[in-house]
């Protein structure tokens, strides 16, 4: 997962390893050794100052698998092929 976390990714994190809460951020740094991210928060969760934390691998979410652009473009053209079909059976009479 770490090649798929990118910077400028919005994602979701847990500050805090006990509790099950999670803050929408977007990353702004990265570390390789340990894996790490730096991520600028929405919201700030209640007793934390900082507007940005480090937070592990194990701690931050994807909002989007990493392959939607590639879904965004089959949308597409799944679209454009359904435009095309409607076009044809209109220029052949097929109406429904």
């Amino acid at each position: 997962m770490a090649m798929m976390v990118q910077i400028g990714a919005r994602v979701c994190v847990r500050i805090n390893k006990d509790d099950a809460q999670f803050y929408l951020g977007r990353v702004i740094d990265k570390k390789s050794q340990p894996v790490a991210y730096h991520v600028n928060l929405d919201t700030l969760p209640r007793n934390t100052q900082e507007p940005a934390v480090w937070v592990s691998k194990a701690n931050i979410r994807l909002l989007q698998p990493p392959w939607h652009e590639d879904l965004e473009e089959e949308e597409e053209i799944m679209n454009i092929n359904a435009q095309a079909q409607d076009q044809v059976r209109y220029n052949h009479g097929f109406v429904d």
